[in-house]
């Protein structure tokens, strides 16, 4: 309790520039942000410096990939390609609004604190996907294949924090593919809503498994 007390009262001094503070000090105090921070205060397990190191851990500087036969705003076509490029991961194909029927659920999320506990936790790991609810998207009336409407409209390929402990995703709107923050989705409008996973054994169905064995399949051959 008294370490969560003065985590605390660091954080608030660290609101407040001093000349005389050694910018090392500084620099340490600031390097968590405000989700990690809220994130600190809600889970008592953890103090401020087991969530730094743990988060620590998954820094990387993965660039997304150029080259994807996805279409026009055909971001789990997308999706899909980069994680088994990089990941070697198989998620299902169709529509994002379905995957949650085909690929294992982690944990359904509700908001970017629960993204942060998730990492911090270590049940989120880079090649997981993150299924997000963006309010102004025209597929956000769209039904699922089990006629239920659609939980979220968009999907994003977690790969993990950049040098300020800030989740990292890459994924395609319309025909950009890029990388972005945590914050900077949720500023745009989104909202996570799930995590998925690669199922551990795919169920034995006519459908195509890899991205490969979609082309197989859409070019006829057997």
């Amino acid at each position: 309790m008294k370490k969560e007390i003065c985590s605390l009262l660091l954080f608030g001094l660290s609101m407040f520039p001093n000349p005389k503070k050694n910018l090392g000090e500084e620099h340490e105090l600031r390097l968590m942000n405000k989700e990690v921070f809220a994130s600190m205060l809600e889970e008592k397990d953890y103090n401020y410096f087991n969530k730094t190191e743990i988060l620590s851990k998954y820094i990387q500087n993965i660039k997304p990939p150029k080259y994807s036969s996805a279409g026009f705003e055909e971001c789990q076509r997308y999706l899909r390609e980069s994680a088994y490029k990089l990941f070697n991961k198989n998620y299902s194909w169709g529509h994002a609004w379905n995957m949650k029927y085909h690929d294992k659920i982690v944990s359904y999320v509700n908001g970017s604190s629960d993204i942060y506990d998730l990492i911090i936790k270590e049940i989120m790991k880079p090649g997981m996907v993150i299924g997000f609810y963006n309010p102004k998207s025209r597929y956000k009336y769209k039904k699922d294949e089990k006629r239920k409407k659609a939980e979220f409209t968009h999907v994003a390929l977690y790969v993990g924090v950049n040098g300020k402990l800030e989740p990292e995703f890459i994924h395609q709107e319309e025909w950009r593919r890029k990388k972005s923050t945590l914050k900077q989705m949720c500023k745009s409008g989104y909202s996570p809503m799930i995590v998925l996973d690669e199922l551990d054994v795919k169920k034995e169905t006519n459908e195509p498994k890899t991205h490969l064995d979609e082309m197989v399949c859409l070019s006829g051959r057997n």
